[in-house]
């Protein structure tokens, strides 16, 4: 929303806000498109990707995640917690979902399902059952305890892709609000002009054949922000993440 508010030439519009019952208007500044960083912004303040909560909850951060610091983060989110909370309320920025089921001890789970077209026939998909298959790595490590993944309208694309590997553990939990359902390969098409447009590649399914595109992942949960929580500062949505696992 940001950038569709902010991006544009020359004029300054005039926007009204409502804070308390009290209405004040602001005039804002336009800028070029290039000049916004608003690519996979998240609403989330930088922080630690591996957390501890209340000594004993693992909390993951994807944003804040790297391959780099993903061995010693995992082994830290692994020990001695009671339960694992997974903020996918922003863009990864380690593709973290099949290392997370590595350490597992995870072998070979039906991940999803691919429809993908062919050229040589157009108007013809076929499917592809894309599954997770570890069994070239030797991991004796177990988890009993629940993971909780949050969700809203800021999981898209890899991070919805991400929340299907976390769901093939049974003891998953998706809380939160719909994500953008805009999962699958990106193809970009040039236009003339120097113009392009992109369009999802692939189709993208559960294992069960319910789509994913257009309607997000799977929400066990169904809880979103409140206009209170967010004067009080609070986010009753990792709130409830960590009631869940206590309970």
């Amino acid at each position: 929303m940001a950038k569709l508010i902010l991006q544009g030439y020359g004029s300054t519009p005039t926007i009204t806000i409502e804070n308390n019952d009290k209405k004040e208007d602001i005039t804002l500044s336009l800028y070029p498109i290039d000049e916004l960083n608003s690519e996979h912004q998240t609403s989330l303040p930088n922080q630690d990707g591996y957390q501890i909560l209340d000594n004993n909850i693992g909390y993951i951060l994807p944003s804040s995640c790297s391959a780099e610091n993903r061995d010693e983060g995992l082994k830290k989110i692994f020990n001695n917690t009671k339960g694992i909370i997974i903020d996918m309320r922003c863009y990864p920025g380690d593709y973290i979902s099949f290392p997370f089921l590595r350490h597992l001890s995870i072998l070979k789970l039906n991940h999803s399902l691919i429809t993908a077209g062919d050229v040589s026939y157009p108007g013809y998909h076929y499917f592809i059952n894309w599954e997770y298959n570890n069994q070239n790595f030797d991991y004796t490590n177990t988890y009993e305890h629940k993971i909780v993944v949050i969700v809203n309208e800021e999981t898209q694309s890899q991070a919805e892709d991400n929340v299907l590997g976390f769901q093939l553990l049974p003891q998953t939990i998706a809380i939160g609000s719909p994500t953008a359902g805009a999962n699958g390969a990106v193809s970009r098409i040039p236009l003339l002009g120097g113009l392009q447009t992109r369009i999802t590649g692939l189709g993208v399914y559960y294992p069960d054949g319910s789509n994913l595109q257009r309607c997000g992942v799977k929400i066990d949960e169904f809880i979103e922000p409140t206009i209170e929580e967010n004067r009080a500062e609070r986010d009753e949505v990792l709130e409830r993440a960590i009631e869940i696992i206590k309970n």
